[in-house]
């Protein structure tokens, strides 16, 4: 991977000294500015604020490449909030944990599965529990030394969380985001609302507006192996069909897609997955009462140009089956599709037949209080990673980590010590 953090030995040597130095950090200072109107592109740096590794105790054997910092301790009283997966094995869940002076936002990483754990250093950002709020929410990483938090901030680590730079000023705060290759495509809120910005960043951390969605106030974004993105953005306030977008170069042009989800099964965006080339899995909302929503699950074989109805509830709300909950995220990886509902319970439901069969996950701890599932994803051989999370009061969060290796049938918790 041509990745800025990749050029040299040297820059992974000197990652790795950092890691195990005792450090401090240093707060960003954030200084809001209105969205550009010259230009739809926007140059974007990162501030000279970094946070650095505390000091670290012996980590546990590592797949080569090994990541950077070496870790330390878990924080005690850990609460995950959100969470990336590489394959191999490699985990890191942002969250919180008590602390004396805020933020007391915290990550910590796994490099055997979730067998072993060590703490490493987060962005000097509070996590951002409800709309409007400053700080970040959730985590991507591209490679073992290339990731982001994000939401509504964002800020990049090209050291595997040794040292993380914000990203300032941005156009428009980050309410989704896509891995494609050694990059990240962002979608960003427009001030004002009715617009939705699509923007590439960089390896060089340049972030450029590349599309603007008009008449989306909130939408989805997703990504395929092929390197495709998929923007799914929610109908406009007086009702219609859902926008649909494809890029096929890493965010750089997007294409309009038929839109999967129109009419009563458009009361919000979809949740959009694509688990190959051409190959997309769309969940559209219906109607909903008493905790549950009718949903219908269409496919696409031709990269979105037509859809297919999979599966649609018939059991009025409310019922057991996938309808159970309000819509969540989906995740696929060849015929497996794994859905994530919440309401009065977090659910899992899983189908091994691209959508047409569901039947409920087991292994998770549906009484969560239905917080809603921020993370849901795939990271090859059949391993998925869901974390599910809920803010129940500005400085106290609910959470909790699951882990699969066999295609999100059955679950186990992870437990950071």
């Amino acid at each position: 991977m041509a990745r800025r953090a990749l050029t040299s030995m040297t820059a992974v040597l000197a990652a790795l000294l950092a890691g195990s130095l005792l450090a401090a950090c240093s707060a960003a200072a954030e200084h809001p500015t209105p969205r550009p109107t010259a230009s739809p592109a926007a140059r974007v740096t990162p501030t000279s604020a970094t946070t650095t590794a505390p000091t670290a105790s012996a980590s546990p054997s590592t797949p080569a490449p090994a990541p950077t910092p070496a870790g330390g301790p878990v924080p005690a009283g850990f609460v995950p909030v959100a969470g990336a997966a590489l394959p191999a094995g490699v985990i890191w869940l942002l969250g919180t944990a008590p602390c004396g002076s805020a933020p007391c936002t915290s990550i910590v990483r796994s490099l055997d599965g979730g067998v072993h754990w060590a703490g490493i250093p987060a962005p000097r950002a509070p996590l951002a529990s409800a709309a409007g709020a400053t700080g970040v929410s959730r985590i991507e990483f591209a490679t073992a030394l290339d990731g982001w938090a994000y939401g509504p901030q964002l800020w990049s680590t090209d050291d595997g969380g040794a040292r993380w730079h914000a990203l300032t000023p941005l156009p428009g705060g980050v309410i989704g985001a896509a891995v494609t290759g050694d990059g990240l495509v962002v979608a960003l809120s427009v001030s004002g609302g009715g617009a939705v910005d699509l923007a590439r960043v960089s390896a060089s951390d340049t972030l450029t507006v590349t599309h603007t969605v008009a008449g989306a106030s909130s939408g989805q974004l997703a990504s395929s192996p092929d390197g495709s993105v998929w923007f799914a953005a929610a109908p406009p306030p007086g009702g219609g069909s859902t926008a649909v977008l494809e890029s096929g170069d890493g965010g750089s042009t997007w294409a309009a897609r038929t839109p999967p989800c129109s009419g009563s099964w458009a009361l919000g965006a979809p949740s959009l997955a694509s688990p190959g080339p051409d190959r997309v899995v769309a969940v559209c909302a219906g109607s909903g009462a008493a905790g549950s929503q009718l949903k219908r699950v269409m496919a696409s074989a031709d990269g979105g140009s037509t859809w297919s109805t999979a599966f649609v509830t018939t059991t009025p709300p409310p019922g057991r089956g996938i309808e159970s909950g309000d819509l969540g995220p989906v995740a696929a990886a060849g015929s497996q599709v794994v859905l994530g509902t919440s309401s009065g319970a977090s659910n899992l439901f899983v189908s091994a037949s691209a959508g047409t069969a569901w039947t409920a996950a087991t292994g998770y701890n549906p009484q969560t209080g239905g917080t809603p599932w921020t993370t849901l994803a795939f990271a090859g051989s059949g391993q998925a990673l869901a974390v599910t999370a809920g803010a129940v009061s500005p400085q106290r969060w609910s959470g909790a980590a699951y882990l699969s290796a066999d295609g999100g049938a059955t679950w186990r918790a992870l437990s950071p010590r």
